[in-house]
């Protein structure tokens, strides 16, 4: 009798641990929220301006670095150009881009061009694996990957282009057709005035009773404007996601001056619109 007692009370236990766990879990999703707060232009211009003079050096000329054929930049003057410049978040952010010093996510599964779900800051989609030491520099793949995210195609050239002797060029392709030769287009940067808001992905932990416990700032993203095919701005678009753990230390780091002309860091400042937005009447 006793043995069976306690097999019973051993039996009543692990039910209990057992229905017990899957409940702790969907505790933690229910008392968790993801939100967006968006920085703009108008409304948070220390994160945009002053538009640096770093965009307007003559580091896209004589290239040593290409985009698919395209010219992008001479990368000893462009580090020259960008060194120590401090004036706005994009101007900062860029070199760590370029050099490889920070890890980007897609803002979308990169299997679906464009076309599937969108990632919203989630990072489950690196553009490079960390173990890897390919940069927008070294690597032609990298630079096809980002080139999208970075900056923007001109129009082809539709003039064709000529040989030593003024004649046309002309290519073959496979299937037998041909045509005249034309230039790559030129390649185009976003520059720091070409960025109009940030997003940023806010984790808000609440408890039982909903009593608001901690926001974390989980990512963010630069977003650019979305045109037609007029040049028309139709919407926005998102650029790359950063995770904000990683640039935390950075961002913390780097400085603008207030109205008071006292040294804010851009971290504190993304801290403190976090902590002041009203998300209840934002979702």
């Amino acid at each position: 009798m006793k043995n069976i007692t306690i097999l019973i009370l051993g039996f009543i236990t692990v039910l209990t641990i057992t229905s017990a766990s899957p409940n702790k879990q969907e505790a933690k999703k229910a008392f968790e929220k993801i939100v967006f707060l968006e920085l703009t232009v108008d409304q948070d211009s220390m994160l945009f301006k002053p538009y640096s003079k770093a965009w307007k050096e003559l580091w896209q000329f004589d290239s040593d670095v290409f985009v698919s054929g395209s010219h992008a930049m001479n990368y000893e003057k462009y580090k020259s150009s960008f060194k120590d410049r401090k004036d706005n978040l994009w101007t900062i952010l860029h070199p760590l881009v370029i050099d490889g010093d920070v890890q980007l996510y897609y803002p979308y599964d990169p299997r679906s061009y464009g076309m599937g779900a969108w990632d919203d800051g989630e990072l489950h989609y690196p553009v490079m694996d960390k173990e890897r030491t390919e940069t927008f520099l070294t690597s032609e793949e990298v630079r096809s990957e980002l080139s999208y995210a970075l900056g923007v195609y001109g129009p082809l050239p539709d003039v064709p282009l000529v040989d030593e002797y003024g004649e046309n060029v002309v290519v073959t392709f496979p299937d037998g057709t041909q045509s005249y030769k034309y230039a790559d287009p030129d390649y185009i940067w976003y520059k720091d005035k070409d960025i109009v808001k940030y997003k940023l992905r806010v984790r808000i932990e609440v408890n039982k009773k909903g009593k608001e416990k901690k926001r974390v700032i989980e990512a963010f993203c630069p977003m650019v404007n979305q045109t037609n095919e007029v040049g028309e701005v139709v919407g926005d678009r998102d650029l790359l996601w950063f995770d904000a753990k990683e640039l935390k230390p950075i961002l913390k780091e780097a400085y603008y001056l207030d109205k008071d002309w006292k040294p804010v860091s851009y971290w504190d400042y993304f801290q403190q619109k976090v902590e002041n937005a009203d998300f209840r009447t934002k979702n």
